[in-house]
């Protein structure tokens, strides 16, 4: 559900969502490549929404998914999560939506304020018993040849860290030769 221009969106700090997101010259990369907004939601509202993702995930276990893929069927996964799959409460959907707009209309101008906004993803990695840690190896989310094939596929994507970096090891999102902030609490918008 996204709000309309009328609909006020509020975060669980009780203040509105903001409507403007400022891009500085420090959110984007040399490249254009990608754009990251560091202080996009607060640690509380982080926490608030990790909350809600395991309620959810304890309430409706057809939320949750693992996911597992082997390169070639065999030896380690180049990717191994856990995730809840489902509707952001509004007002965070809503703030990733100004975010990923003033990114992409700064930047990029790939989507259109009607293009479909996938339902979001809160993945976790762990180490479970023996085996490997959970990863997500190196990959393209929509290739060019894709692209060409079918304009309606995945344009931007969007990663938030919702965790401290203090909480896990690892966990450094590359987006062609950057490596992203690990601040809680940060934004990365980046073409898929």
């Amino acid at each position: 559900t996204t709000a309309d221009a009328t609909t006020a969106v509020v975060a669980p700090s009780g203040e509105a969502v903001p409507t403007s997101p400022a891009l500085t010259a420090a959110s984007v990369d040399a490249d254009r490549l990608s754009a990251v907004f560091l202080s996009a939601f607060t640690s509380d509202e982080c926490e608030h929404i990790l909350r809600w993702a395991r309620e959810l995930a304890e309430r409706n276990a057809s939320a949750t998914s693992y996911d597992a893929r082997y390169a070639g069927g065999e030896g380690e996964p180049w990717v191994s999560r856990s995730y809840v799959r489902a509707a952001l409460p509004a007002w965070a959907l809503q703030r990733v939506q100004d975010y990923v707009a003033a990114a992409d209309g700064a930047l990029w101008r790939l989507i259109s304020p009607a293009d479909y906004v996938e339902e979001p993803i809160v993945s976790s990695y762990a180490r479970v018993g023996e085996r490997p840690a959970d990863r997500f190896d190196w990959h393209v989310d929509w290739s060019v040849e894709q692209a060409m094939a079918d304009a309606t596929g995945r344009h931007l994507a969007v990663s938030v860290q919702l965790s401290a970096p203090s909480t896990y090891c690892g966990g450094t999102l590359t987006v062609g030769p950057r490596d992203i902030p690990r601040d809680q609490g940060a934004l990365c918008v980046f073409p898929a």
